[in-house]
């Protein structure tokens, strides 16, 4: 797999929470599944694009949750809680219309669910 860099803290990400590390690394696999069930679609589906652009949404927020201060952070993740129903949102479109699978689209609503659920207490 290369020399990838995973060891978040070393880099002075993430130090004020794993909770961040775990969200981070959760909505990562999120995202790549996403961009896997949406390799399937046509490049001139225009939800394709919402698909990916949505998911790159939920790692930019988690990203920019590191190192800001608690006002912020409240802030930040109501547009993370935001962005999640939208991509829900955008998965069960692509589900109904068929241009993804009920049970791919199930289990990544259900990822996403869990992490939002996470992410409020």
């Amino acid at each position: 797999m290369g020399n990838h860099y995973t060891n978040y803290k070393e880099l002075g990400l993430f130090n004020n929470g794993e909770y961040l590390v775990f969200s981070f690394k959760k909505t990562e696999k999120i995202v790549s599944a996403i961009y896997l069930v949406s390799s399937l679609i046509k490049d001139n589906e225009p939800m394709k694009w919402e698909l990916r652009e949505g998911g790159m949404a939920l790692l930019s927020v988690l990203m920019t949750l590191n190192g800001t201060e608690a006002m912020d952070k409240n802030r930040l993740l109501q547009t993370f809680f935001s962005s999640s129903v939208q991509l829900i949102s955008y998965l069960n479109i692509s589900r109904i219309s068929s241009l993804i699978s009920d049970m791919n689209a199930k289990l990544i609503i259900d990822e996403i669910t869990l992490l939002v659920d996470y992410l409020k207490q």
